[in-house]
């Protein structure tokens, strides 16, 4: 054994590292080096998680304001169908309507002077 081999004949590793200049510095260089990708890898997957998620919240609120919209439409096309105000002010309003009027007016006048005679 010279040293620079252990009993098996392998390279002694401390031996190499200070031949070849692999020392402390350089390994904690690498490490951070090797961090930072991580941090930065994980701070994209971070972000990319969260426009998916904002796109997904989205996607929920429109669809939400569609079906409350809906609800509220179909709402008032059944508050229009039963409202009776709204439905004898539309009637009243047509031309069918006021010469019916008409003619029963126009019946009783009729039946009324011919009652006098």
């Amino acid at each position: 054994m010279d040293g620079k081999h252990d009993e098996a004949g392998r390279p002694n590793l401390a031996e190499r590292e200070f031949e070849t200049g692999m020392d402390e510095a350089y390994k904690l260089n690498m490490k951070m080096i090797v961090d930072k990708m991580f941090h930065d890898g994980h701070t994209a997957d971070a972000a990319l998680k969260n426009v998916a998620l904002q796109a997904v919240q989205n996607a929920v609120e429109t669809a939400n304001m569609v079906s409350k919209d809906a609800l509220r439409d179909r709402a008032l096309a059944t508050d229009r169908l039963w409202n009776v105000d709204e439905v004898a002010h539309l009637v009243v309003n047509t031309s069918v309507f006021k010469d019916a009027i008409a003619g029963a007016v126009a019946a009783a006048v009729a039946e009324t002077l011919a009652a006098k005679k």
